[in-house]
Parts: C-alpha cells; structure tokens; sequence
C-alpha cells in the first residue's frame, strides 16, 4: 500500500468550511514536496497535522505539544481535529487484510436456497456456507483498491481521545457492506486501521532545532524531553551500526562479560558513525575553513555514559569539542543524519516531514542539502517546509509538488504552485519569492547547461509536460522548454535570459487575456500566442490555452484507459498529463484515443519549428 493524499481538517488554524478549499496535500513516493510561505503562515502547522495522523507518533506528539492544543485559537472552534490519509493497494497487499478478516470473522456466509420434495410437497431450506478465499479476496481488493482513513482526534478535559475509521469511494461502499457484518466491522475499523498504518511507512517529523545534546547516561533514569528524544537517536544509531542491532543497553551488558568486547564494539560504531557522518560532511563541503572532521564515542561501562564529541585534526593535532559547542549549522547537519542515516526503520520506508531544513547553513550548503534529500528519497516520501530558494531545485522539486501555504482570516490554505493565482498581483508576490529565486537561479543553469540550444519559454509546467509529450520531431533535441510561473512572468524570465546573452529564445503564450496582455509586453518578434489554425490566431474574441490542444471526448477516454490500468487520474487534465509524462510510452499506446489531440500539437509543433529557423515555411498552396 502507498500514501497518496493527505487531507487535514480543524487541526490548529486549519478550519473546516464552505469558504474555503479542503487542505490536502498529495504526495509520491520517490518525490519530494514543498510548503513555501511567508512567516507563520501555517507551513509548520501542516507538517504537525500529517504527524498526527499516525498513533506511533503520540509519544513525540505530546512532547511537541502538537496534540497540547487542537483548537484555532482565534475562533470558538471544538478542541478537535480530523486528518485523514487518502491510500492506494496492489494485489500483494491484501493477504493481511484478509488474514484479518477471517480472524474477526467479519465476512457474511453466501446464502443459497435449497429445494427438496418431501412426502409429495416441495420444501425450500436456506443454505448457509462460507466464501471461499477467491471471493474473500475479490470484496477486499475492489474496497480496498483506493480507500480513505480518517483518525479523528478529541481533546476532553486535558485527555486525547482518538478513533480511526475507513472510508470507501461511494460507488464501492453499498457493494461492501453487502458482503460483510456491517456493525461488527464498524467496532473493528480502530484495529483494523492501526494494522494497516502499522504496515506503512513510519513518519519522522525533524524540527530546525538542533537539541542534540553531548553526554548522555543510560541507567535507566529519566531526563528532560528533548535528551530522551536524543538518547533515542543514538539508541538507533546502536541499533544501525551492529551487526545483531544491539540497542544502547545491550551493548552495556556486554560490559559485564567482556569489557574488551565492549571497547571493540563501541569502536565498531564509531568507524560506522563516522563512514556515514563524515562522507557527508565532506561532500557538503561545509569543512572548508576547518581541518578533517571525525566523531568520536567515549564511554563508561560503570556510569553507563556516552560521549559523543567532534576531533577536528589541524596542523598535526587533533582538537574535541562537545556537539554542543559546534556552530548551528554543524549541529543542524549531525542532527539531520543521525534522524535519516540511523533509523533502523528507513529500509521499510519513511514519510521525512521537514521544518525549515538548512536555515543554519550557507547558500552552498543548501544547494548541497537539497541534493542530498533527493537522494535520500528511493523508496522514501519527503514533504519540506522553506523560505530558501537554494532548497528549490526545481529539476528536483517540481512545481506542482510545491505548495503556496497563507494564513487567511477563516483558514490556512495550501495552493499547488501551478493553481496559484496570484503572482501577477505585487500584493502577493512574497509568498512565492522562493520559486521566482529558483527560478532566475535555474535560468543560469539551464544557461551552462544548454549553451547551444534555443530555449522556449512557456507557462507554466503543465505546458511543458504537453510539449514534451506530444512534440514528437526530432529537431527538439535542439530545444530546451523552460516553465514559468503564469504569463506575467514570462517577460521576467525573458529579460534574464537576454541580460546573460542568452539567444534564440521564443516565449509561448496562452490566448486568453492574461497571455495577451504579457504577450503586448514582450518582444513579439520573439514570442507567439497558440494557435490552432482554425481561426484561434490573434483573435482576441477567443480564448485559447493549452488545455484547449486537448479534445475533450479523447480526454475523457484516456482518463478511462488508464484507470482501467491501475493510474490515478481522477479524470483531471493535470494528473492524467503528468501520468503521460512519466510514462510516455502511454501516448503511443492510446494513439487511436488521441487522434485530434495528437494532430493539434503537431501544428504546433510546427508552428514553433518555424519559427526558431528549424523548419521551413509551407508555401501557400494557390
């Protein structure tokens, strides 16, 4: 099973009405997603809500204090919230469930009438008999294919309340229920849902407060929150870097057998912090104006204390320094690793909810930290909050993972960067200044890396998608498509470009009024409106956007098509454009759907093509 959607209600200043959108955000697995914002806008809140939804989390949720207050408190709203995990199956997924089921005997018997004549007269008898395993599975898995569950959480007289409960698409429920004690599984559906999330990946929610501390002792006695949250951290990291996954207590007790096995172990785990540590380090370049770094771990058998301190080796020496006496920056990044490189439960996959990553480090270093938590991702899930712009590399966090949060007068909001509507207005360009940094940042990248080749500038990303899959030529290996953020900043991007001598540029315009209006601001022998040569062109009495270029019947019929394979569409243009992007052998597959579609961008194609000088003019016919 994978996560794809979460959706947080009534959590904190996250408010359930009909004035404002639901707030979800969707994640992938593989793919890292943003929250972008001015200051307390609500980008924390979201990653607290989605914390929330996992009951593992409720011991580290009351030391955040995430559960301390549910409430808005700048309404008379209850002191409850609702967060609610939108979930996908496959076929392998659904032995557990029914293992569970069966246990729980939870399956309605097949009823069948059966009919004898007895003495002359014809008597019927209802026959009752179990489902067999093939049937069991066919219920579970159409229920289970797409499915919801909703923690509810009540905070009453100082005391949290919380129940789970699944939810079914609408056209599934009805058939569900059928085939299933219905009351009995409603009394079952807690249980049920902590097994499910229990399979999941685990949540680890990392905060930009590095709270490591130097020495901790583990004799069993109880210290302060955030040195407990740290003698867990190195309680995995024991359990990481030992062959047998020794937790910090077992390898004490080696102590009292063997003190020199003790010793060998301890130095184990050092080479093993170390190898993960200090490769790192390095490669972030972060000791440039320092000598090698290495981490060393004293201990003491008789107290049950550890050390884990910094040797930096300079001019033949070697100097230590507590973790805690290191720069912010420093203990930021050791922090950041021992969370992700030491977890014993990263092979199973982590959903890494982020807070404001690298704010202790220089521009480089983000730039390097941003690489590295892409590199993280494999079979993980990440969701980051950020003001920086180095932390959006956008080849690596597409736009439409990334998320424009504000804070309204009814509720925080979170809008996909590709659905946001305000950048043409200054009002509300501060939100968004992170992508407009990474953007004209990219623009020298995508300089240095495509000297040679023309650029065109399109939209936004969802028009690069289009391009991209339906341009077919080959002269395209000439032409790098670079996305903006609405038309308005279309001339922006234009103007970068020719500040670093950038040539061959072409800007592609919606037809609609906001197209027309940046289309008039801009160079327009350098520029085009789409065009559907059909009397679209340069008539301002039409609108035309890229959407257009899409028939709507063979839309339609994709959505289907691709459903009927397993992909989520929701029958959305977007989604089923960024299914084809990332498959684009789909296109080929579903060519006789997309007949008028594929025809339209081959004249636009042709139209671009003409006019970057790749491809001659047709000679009006007479």
């Amino acid at each position: 099973m994978r996560y794809t959607n979460f959706i947080i209600k009534k959590y904190k200043g996250i408010e359930e009405n009909n004035d404002t959108p639901k707030l979800e955000i969707k994640i992938q697995k593989g793919k890292a997603a943003a929250l972008i914002g001015e200051n307390e806008c609500g980008k924390s809140t979201i990653l607290k809500g989605i914390y929330c939804f996992d009951y593992r989390n409720d011991e580290q949720n009351k030391q955040y204090k995430h559960l301390d207050v549910l409430k808005n408190r700048n309404s008379t709203s209850s002191d409850n919230a609702t967060i609610q995990a939108e979930l996908t199956s496959e076929t392998g997924d659904y032995a557990f469930i029914l293992e569970y089921f069966n246990e729980a005997l939870l399956f309605l018997k097949n009823s069948s009438v059966e009919r004898n004549e007895v003495n002359g007269e014809l008597q019927e008898n209802i026959v009752e008999a179990e489902k067999s395993d093939d049937e069991k599975i066919a219920v579970i898995s159409k229920a289970f294919k797409k499915f919801s569950i909703a923690r509810q959480i009540l905070k009453k007289d100082g005391t949290i309340e919380s129940t789970y409960s699944i939810i079914f698409e609408q056209d599934i429920s009805d058939s569900f229920f059928s085939n299933v004690i219905g009351e009995k599984f409603k009394t079952k559906q807690d249980d049920l849902c902590k097994l499910i999330i229990k399979k999941m990946p685990h949540m680890l929610y990392i905060t930009d407060l590095p709270d490591f501390y130097s020495v901790n002792t583990f004799d069993g006695t109880q210290g302060t929150d955030k040195r407990e949250q740290c003698k867990k951290i190195i309680n995995n990291l024991f359990i990481s870097g030992t062959e047998n996954s020794l937790t910090v207590e077992k390898v004490f007790d080696i102590a009292a057998k063997d003190e020199a096995d003790f010793y060998t172990t301890i130095k184990g785990i050092e080479r093993y912090l170390n190898e993960e540590f200090t490769s790192r380090w390095n490669q972030f370049k972060l000791n440039k104006s320092f000598g090698q770094l290495k981490i060393k771990i004293e201990s003491n058998p008789s107290s049950k204390k550890l050390n884990i301190q910094v040797a930096e080796s300079c001019g033949g020496k070697e100097y230590y320094y507590p973790i805690d006496e290191r720069s912010m920056g420093f203990q930021w990044f050791f922090k950041f690793v021992m969370n992700i490189a030491f977890n014993p439960l990263k092979d199973n996959g982590i959903i890494f909810l982020i807070d404001e990553p690298g704010t202790f480090l220089h521009e480089s270093a983000q730039v390097a930290l941003a690489k590295e938590l892409n590199n993280i991702l494999r079979n993980n899930y990440m969701l980051f909050s950020t003001h920086c712009y180095s932390m959006l590399n956008l080849k690596e966090v597409e736009l439409n993972r990334i998320y424009v949060v504000e804070r309204g007068t009814k509720s925080i909001t979170a809008t996909k960067a590709t659905d946001y509507q305000g950048y043409s207005d200054e009002s509300k360009k501060s939100p968004i200044l992170p992508i407009l940094n990474s953007l004209r940042k990219t623009i020298i990248d995508y300089i240095k890396e495509n000297e040679k080749k023309k650029i065109l500038i399109v939209e936004g990303l969802y028009d690069k998608y289009a391009i991209s899959i339906f341009c077919q030529s080959s002269k395209w290996a000439d032409i790098e498509v670079f996305p903006s953020v609405g038309a308005s900043q279309i001339a922006d991007n234009m103007s970068e470009f020719s500040y670093y001598k950038k040539k061959d540029i072409l800007a592609l315009f919606d037809n609609d009024e906001a197209g027309i209006q940046a289309y008039n601001d801009t160079n327009k022998s350098n520029a085009l409106y789409l065009n559907l040569k059909d009397g679209y062109f340069e008539d301002n009495s039409k609108s035309l956007v890229m959407n257009d270029y899409f028939d709507s019947e063979e839309l339609k019929n994709l959505s289907q098509s691709l459903k009927s394979k397993g992909y989520e569409t929701y029958g959305e243009y977007k989604e089923t454009l960024r299914i084809l992007y990332e498959n684009k052998e789909l296109v080929n597959e579903n060519k006789k759907i997309l007949t008028k579609t594929i025809n339209n961008f081959a004249q636009l194609e042709e139209e671009i093509l003409e006019k970057f000088g790749l491809k001659s003019k047709k000679t009006p016919q007479k």
